[in-house]
């Protein structure tokens, strides 16, 4: 069946879902790409330090992605939060809260315990994406959820070139705790409001250009037109037949 892309680029729950992507990608590559250099500079951090640093959170956000997901599936099952809620409540985690671990981030100054714990649990809580706006496309449209994610996934690798161009703006020439700080203030801010606006607007309900109508009845269409074709094909070769027999009876008679 041909893609509804006219439905897709109108939905605004397929929007808001790319939205909330976009702030959860931005937070969560701004902390995968730069956390070694800012504990490095700020923080006087040998290589080895930060790297063992920068794939601490990442193992435990792969735990807090399996235990959300659980947590999900049980708030479904049990029908104690409708499906929407449930998408809302995980982006809540993914984006909100994510976003004032960043700034959170911001303020812990040259403190680096306080630097290690606001950045682990802000790259950690954002598992809670493959419950939230990540799973929702599916909700929208099983049939195009791959459709969704390719349009997804083609706006919110962005941040992935935007936000080191920022960061080398802002610190080129300029490595200070300040400077930094407004590193973490943006990524704050490209997470929070995405995740208000989904609390608000979002929802995860099956959208009616799920089903592929339009390509049932071309296909209907289509059938149709070829049964007609061999239904004249035989009666053509009906007549073909008679004409011959009708030939061999008039030889018989003469």
């Amino acid at each position: 069946a041909p893609v509804p892309w006219r439905s897709i680029l109108s939905s605004w729950p397929v929007w808001l879902n790319i939205l909330a992507q976009w702030g959860g990608i931005w937070g969560l590559f701004t902390a995968m790409t730069h956390a070694p250099t800012y504990f490095k500079v700020i923080h006087g951090w040998n290589i080895k330090a930060t790297g063992l640093l920068s794939g601490m959170p990442h193992f435990i956000r792969m735990a807090w992605a399996y235990v959300f997901s659980r947590i999900g599936d049980y708030l479904l099952s049990t029908n104690k939060m409708t499906r929407t809620n449930v998408r809302k409540l995980a982006t809540f985690f993914a984006c909100i809260v994510h976003g004032f671990c960043m700034l959170a981030l911001a303020y812990s100054g040259c403190n680096s315990m306080a630097a290690i714990v606001f950045l682990t649990a802000a790259t950690a809580i954002h598992g809670a994406v493959s419950t939230g706006s990540l799973a929702s496309f599916v909700d929208l449209s099983p049939n195009y959820a791959s459709v969704q994610l390719g349009l997804s996934g083609m706006i919110s690798v962005l941040p992935g070139f935007i936000s080191p161009a920022i960061v080398g703006i802002l610190t080129y020439n300029n490595q200070t705790a300040s400077q930094w700080q407004k590193v973490f203030w943006i990524s704050a801010f490209m997470l929070i409001v995405p995740g208000i606006l989904y609390l608000f607007f979002a929802k995860s309900e099956l959208q009616d250009w799920n089903s592929p109508t339009t390509g049932d009845s071309a296909l209907e269409s289509e059938m149709k037109t070829l049964k007609n074709g061999k239904v004249q094909e035989d009666d053509e070769e009906d007549e073909d037949k008679e004409d011959v027999t009708h030939n061999k009876e008039e030889k018989v008679e003469v």
